[in-house]
């Protein structure tokens, strides 16, 4: 099989694409709409069993389908080709109403995943590809982002340069969160990073019940970014997960025994979406720090919205 085949690739126009995915996809798009990207996805094979993809525990099938992603100014396109002679499935996502973005890689196994607000309901999509095609879909997140960011119309909120606020991290997150995970001129307005925790049982062998992370405020986002985790053995991945500041409707500690979690929730047109991110007690002052530096900004937004209408 040619590699073309194998992992994804960018489609130069939609005349170039399959002729299923090319009549799936031509009645969303309106006459003239331009493509900003569009990018061709073979299914990935063999996807690991027993791994947690983000905060819940979803196991991924053995194969992927192919899919086909078009970004254009204001919408996501994605159609999913299925096997025999089924017309692929098209989900279309306005970026107006797209709630959070999650790009997560474990080894040579990758996929992307949005939820948005649809119709008073939440709706989520993730697509899988192999890792030798992870540029593209960077350049998708990217442009996603900063669509959305220009969309918000945010405040101006300094903080501090991003190559600044890891260097006490283990190197992994050091190098990564700032420069790969992180926009080039996205700054840190408070972060905290967590190890990973383990549990122990008998005293010998070690479960592990969180997996190291950090969570990153900046003006732009709220960026969790997480290991895989795998209940033993090494942690390979990473998993970035995006709430754009616009979505952010609260941050809050909730204590559990000797739990200490970071409940997020992100709502837009009515619909909401919450998880929780488990730390150690010892997190608490930074936690702390970070909830009431979001709390901040949303009253500063507040009271601007409420200067511009009066």
């Amino acid at each position: 099989m040619a590699s073309i085949e194998r992992f994804a690739y960018p489609v130069p126009a939609i005349a170039d694409l399959p002729a299923s995915a090319r009549d799936a996809l031509l009645p969303h798009l309106a006459s003239g709409e331009p493509i900003r990207q569009m990018i061709y996805s073979p299914g990935p094979q063999g996807l690991p069993r027993g791994r947690k993809y983000g905060p819940g525990l979803r196991y991924a099938q053995r194969q992927a389908p192919a899919t086909v992603l078009a970004l254009t100014e204001e919408r996501l396109l994605t159609a999913t080709l299925l096997e025999g002679d089924v017309a692929p499935p098209v989900t279309v996502t306005p970026l107006a109403d797209l709630l959070r973005l999650e790009l997560g890689t474990i080894l040579l196994f990758s996929w992307i995943e949005w939820s948005w607000a649809s119709a008073a309901a939440l709706e989520v999509h993730r697509v899988y590809f192999n890792t030798v095609g992870e540029r593209l879909f960077w350049e998708l997140l990217t442009a996603i982002r900063r669509t959305i960011s220009a969309q918000s119309d945010l405040l101006t909120q300094p903080g501090r340069p991003k190559e600044e606020a890891f260097n006490a991290l283990p190197y992994k997150f050091a190098n990564i969160v700032p420069n790969r995970l992180m926009l080039p001129d996205e700054q840190v307005q408070a972060m905290i990073y967590q190890p990973t925790i383990w549990r122990r049982r008998f005293g010998i062998f070690k479960r592990r019940r969180g997996p190291a992370g950090a969570v990153v405020l900046s003006p732009q986002h709220l960026l969790v970014a997480q290991e895989d985790a795998p209940a033993a053995g090494a942690a390979y991945g990473m998993i970035a997960r995006y709430c754009p500041r616009s979505r952010l409707a609260s941050l809050a500690l909730e204590a559990e025994g000797e739990d200490l979690w970071l409940a997020i929730t992100l709502r837009l047109h009515g619909v909401a979406e919450s998880w929780r991110v488990l730390f150690q007690p010892a997190a608490q002052p930074a936690l702390q720090a970070l909830v009431e530096q979001a709390a901040l900004a949303r009253r500063s937004a507040t009271t601007y919205e409420l200067a511009l209408l009066s």
